[in-house]
């Protein structure tokens, strides 16, 4: 069986999920608490990542998670581990 890029990023987005709802949480608030600790907004947080400012908001509401390849750069913005955004 071959892996796509596609499949494997599905995988690890899937991985990410069953990780955060072992930990008992439904949203990432880690995204929101680890932002909020920076002083940073959610407009300035999607400007360095090139996105929308609604993509933020969408990341930090029950049941949404951002790209697993942007939890290392969230977390090296952040100034924390990848597992202190889900907390």
């Amino acid at each position: 069986m071959v892996l796509t890029s596609e499949k494997i990023s599905r995988r690890i987005q899937e991985e990410v999920k069953k990780l955060h709802m072992c930990k008992g949480g439904e949203d990432v608030v880690g995204i929101r608490i680890q932002r909020e600790k920076c002083g940073i907004t959610q407009e300035a947080l999607a400007k360095t990542l090139g996105t929308d400012r609604s993509t933020i908001a969408k990341w930090e509401a029950p049941g949404r998670y951002p790209r697993c390849k942007l939890l290392p750069q969230l977390a090296e913005i952040f100034g924390c581990t990848i597992d202190e955004l889900f907390p």
